[in-house]
């Protein structure tokens, strides 16, 4: 999946990378603003649902109050009195006082649309009084009995309300108002007063809804009283155990539910809006939303690309150079371009390729003085090969004019410049180069009449170690001539030590003639690495040795010792010469 990626051109890269990230903001941005949109239209409409359903409520409340009160009233007439307490008024003037009952009753139907009839029933004999579009038969009556003896919702002081389904094509509201007899002291039930409201005609309660949701009314034990569905009328609300408060939202998988009781907590309304009308303004405002933003990022990605090819083309050229100087061509050049990082990169880029060109021409300066280094190097090998040839025919020409000293003398240098020689190797064993100690020491005895004694303190086991070769000589020579023959008539001693630590071979060469100031000693250690001819240039030449070499660590470093002269400290890596004997 990556490799193809990694294989893009750089410009592609960056307009991937580009609109990669316009979309994923552009798309954050969207989510966000959907998000704080819907939540946002989503209270503002379920607000307006239940500014409507409190609107619904409150007609309810104050039509069936206005109703309930015009019961109360039609109760204390007296001809609705007479007939319901069947008195001797009653039976003296019947016929008058049925028809002013009935005009009454008349005026009752009359006043609210919802109402299909209006009755007066005795309970002790089951005579009424009946006016409305619906035809009263004795089977109905002992239901509209049954109806009014099982009311339990209080709609208002003395008012009952119960649903009637099943007698009817469409389930009535009945509401029930009990009268009294007038000449019992105690309120003795004679007769009862029965409003009943059609549901269908109820529609009109519910009839102006501009939210397109489905509104219901509940009593209050949960009976659907009126709902656009005729069918549920008379049933049980399903979520109306979940209608906490007086009002409030419950989210369903597909609709949202808003319900809102009166301040008797005796109607409710509630609606239910599917969630994609809810949301429909939502839906639509994504769209725009997701098409403005799709013609952004088009043209955000055109800009970016024509952007990046900008940035990218001098780059491209930079590349075109860099391949020209892998290609060994490093007077390639490249134009200078008016951007100031650009230019400043250009501008590198050249002086760059033009160091390359002059340090290839130094390095090629330095092969070739290198080379004839090298050259002479081994020609100056042919001279010390002709000297030790001479020295060995003085030798044998002493001994044949029996001169012992002289033979011995020359015997010893033959050896000791034998020892130089060292067969053109740069590195020796440490044996080797104590021999090479000892043969120095005895030719300076023989001139100077046994100056100096050198004691020898290595093991045996340390002899077979590299050490670069007349890395010791020029030390022990420098003890001789600045510290013990700098008295005249001194004798002295240097003491040659060995040992290994810590991986490193430590050798000690120290002398006990006059010594050094301690600013001398100071000195000398500061300046050790540079190679001046200041009468230390043998030393200091012998460290450089070393140094580059074996690195930062090694080297000399000078001390002053108990005896008053000098002890040099000299810092090897203990490594095994290879191919070495121990000699």
């Amino acid at each position: 999946m990556t490799g193809w990626l990694r294989r893009l051109p750089l410009v592609y890269k960056m307009m991937l990378s580009a609109g990669a990230l316009i979309l994923i903001s552009n798309f954050f941005g969207l989510f966000v603003a959907v998000r704080m949109t819907a939540n946002s239209m989503r209270k503002k409409n379920l607000g307006q649902l239940q500014e409507q359903l409190a609107i619904i409520l409150s007609t309810v409340t104050s039509s069936i109050d206005d109703t309930t009160n015009l019961m109360l009233d039609l109760t204390a007439a007296s001809s609705i009195k007479s007939f319901a307490n069947d008195d001797a008024e009653f039976q003296n003037h019947y016929l008058e006082t049925v028809n002013g009952a009935n005009d009454r009753l008349r005026q009752l139907l009359r006043s609210n649309a919802a109402i299909d009839y209006v009755a007066v029933i005795r309970i002790h004999d089951d005579q009424h009084l009946y006016v409305g579009e619906n035809i009263l038969n004795k089977e109905l009556f002992s239901v509209y009995q049954e109806n009014y003896k099982t009311a339990q919702n209080f709609v208002k002081q003395g008012i009952l309300s119960n649903l009637l389904a099943g007698w009817h094509e469409i389930p009535m509201l009945n509401l029930y108002c009990t009268i009294y007899d007038k000449y019992s002291p105690v309120q003795k039930p004679v007769a009862f007063l029965m409003v009943g409201m059609n549901t269908k005609k109820m529609q009109y309660f519910i009839a102006d809804n501009e939210a397109g949701s489905n509104i219901r009314l509940l009593n209050s034990e949960g009976d659907i009283i009126v709902s656009k569905n005729l069918q549920e009328i008379g049933k049980k609300a399903e979520n109306y155990e979940r209608f906490q408060g007086d009002s409030g939202e419950l989210d369903e998988a597909e609709n949202m539910i808003a319900y809102r009781k009166n301040s008797g907590q005796q109607w409710v309304a509630d609606a239910s809006i599917p969630k994609d009308m809810l949301f429909a303004d939502v839906y639509r405002l994504i769209q725009a939303m997701f098409a403005s933003i799709l013609c952004f990022m088009i043209g955000t990605l055109v800009i970016c690309s024509l952007m990046c090819r900008r940035i990218y083309r001098p780059i491209a050229e930079l590349r075109e150079a860099m391949g020209e100087i892998s290609k060994g061509n490093y007077r390639v050049k490249v134009r200078t371009f008016e951007d100031p990082d650009l230019k400043q990169l250009s501008e590198g880029f050249s002086q760059m390729a033009g160091s390359i060109e002059n340090t290839l021409d130094l390095v090629r300066s330095k092969e070739q003085e290198k080379m004839e280094i090298l050259l002479n190097a081994l020609q100056s090998q042919i001279r010390p090969h002709f000297l030790y040839n001479t020295l060995e025919c003085i030798h044998w020409q002493a001994l044949l004019e029996k001169a012992p000293g002289t033979s011995k003398m020359v015997l010893t240098l033959s050896k000791y410049y034998s020892l130089c020689l060292s067969k053109g190797k740069d590195i020796i064993s440490l044996g080797q180069e104590l021999e090479h100690i000892k043969s120095y020491m005895a030719l300076q005895n023989m001139r100077f009449d046994n100056i100096a004694a050198v004691n020898y303190h290595v093991s045996d086991s340390l002899y077979g170690l590299e050490i670069p070769k007349i890395t010791l000589q020029p030390l022990v020579e420098n003890a001789l001539y600045h510290g013990i023959k700098a008295e005249a008539g001194r004798t002295g001693t240097v003491d040659i030590t060995g040992d290994v630590s810590d991986g490193k071979l430590i050798l000690t060469v120290s002398d006990d003639g006059v010594g050094m100031e301690e600013e001398a000693i100071a000195y000398l250690n500061r300046t050790i690495n540079e190679l001046v001819n200041d009468g230390s240039y043998g030393i200091k030449n012998v460290h450089k040795r070393l140094a580059l070499r074996y690195g930062n660590g090694y080297g000399l470093h000078y001390e002053g010792n108990e005896d008053g002269g000098i002890c040099v400290y000299v810092t090897l890596p203990a490594r095994i010469l290879q191919n070495s004997k121990g000699e």
